[in-house]
């Protein structure tokens, strides 16, 4: 974001400049005026000038002008002074203002002036905003073939989602109060030993300070069986400002041949890194494409125990990779 009211820092060089050369100039005026006033005498001449004066007994006596004249114009110039100095100090204090360190409401203030003045609407912008400011460096799927069920005509599969994400907000803490992992096996209608799937585990890795949360711990003890065929589970989680974390979570479910499995993404992302390992008795085949993109799948050909890598490069918010597995033949 912008500084708003904030010189660049060669300004403020500029302002530190000419703060000292109005000190500079006024403390010279105060030697240079009263010549300027008396231009025809000498400053020597004006600090040994007297003045006949009555003192309080009526006599006359000779006094020394040079202190009238000091007190005179040192007022005068102590007066400007101030007031070039408070005129600068207020630029200065203007331009070291810094409104990245503001909290994300007040920002908003500043991109939505509107927003000032209606709580309602400046809580929904921070909460949209708030989601903006996460993104992930790097992200891996491992996509596992764990077994196939001849009978069933259907594939045991693993799923390993691992993000590295990273909080931009400087002075906010990024949250997802409405993050969740759904998991559909609609299309399986009796799955061996009626579950449908398992969440293995969801975990959040702190790096900023070494700490392990296990997302929804306090409600769920991992790993959790998917008895219906439809499963949704809640994972809020917060980044302090700055936080770097890691992301992971692990399911497996029991899906059909020829389901399109669309794994998708939360946030920007630099990197996508995909692996299909086949740990079956069988060879398969796979499509891979991108999702919301127009360019034809890539089959591959996976033999017992092979894998097959595929990659993506900057992927935004709802981006990802569709994979659809058949048995090859």
């Amino acid at each position: 974001m912008k500084k708003y009211f904030q010189f660049p820092s060669s300004s403020r060089g500029i302002i530190a400049l000419f703060i000292i050369l109005l000190i500079a100039y006024g403390m010279i005026g105060l030697w240079l005026i009263p010549s300027m006033m008396f231009e025809e005498w000498s400053i020597v001449e004006q600090l040994f000038a007297f003045k006949e004066v009555v003192n309080e007994n009526g006599v006359i006596e000779k006094v020394s002008i040079a202190g009238d004249l000091f007190v005179s114009f040192t007022a005068s110039a102590l007066q400007d002074i101030l007031f070039f100095v408070i005129i600068g100090l207020v630029l200065f204090v203007f331009s070291m203002k810094n409104p990245e360190n503001d909290s994300l409401s007040q920002k908003l203030t500043y991109l939505f002036p509107v927003a000032k003045d209606d709580s309602v609407l400046r809580a929904y912008l921070e909460r949209s905003v708030n989601k903006l400011g996460c993104m992930s460096d790097e992200t891996s799927f491992v996509f596992t073939l764990l077994e196939y069920n001849q009978d069933k005509k259907i594939f045991k599969i693993q799923v390993h989602f691992e993000s590295h994400i990273r909080n931009l907000h400087n002075k906010d803490s990024f949250s997802d109060p409405m993050l969740a992992m759904n998991l559909s096996s609609d299309l399986v209608d009796e799955p061996p030993n009626s579950i449908y799937g398992q969440l293995e585990h969801v975990k959040v890795y702190n790096f900023s300070d070494g700490s392990i949360s296990n997302i929804n711990g306090e409600a769920h003890d991992y790993p959790v069986n998917m008895m219906e065929k439809v499963f949704r589970h809640s994972c809020p989680f917060s980044l302090p400002p700055h936080a770097v974390a890691l992301f992971d979570a692990k399911h497996w479910e029991w899906s059909p041949a020829h389901k399109v499995h669309n794994l998708r993404l939360a946030r920007f992302t630099r990197h996508v890194n995909f692996i299909c390992v086949n740990s079956t008795q069988h060879s398969v085949s796979i499509d891979l494409s991108r999702i919301n993109s127009d360019e034809e799948p890539q089959t591959y050909s996976l033999g017992k125990h092979e894998s097959q890598a595929f990659k993506v490069i900057e992927a935004q918010p709802g981006d990802g990779i569709k994979i659809i597995v058949d048995i090859a033949g």
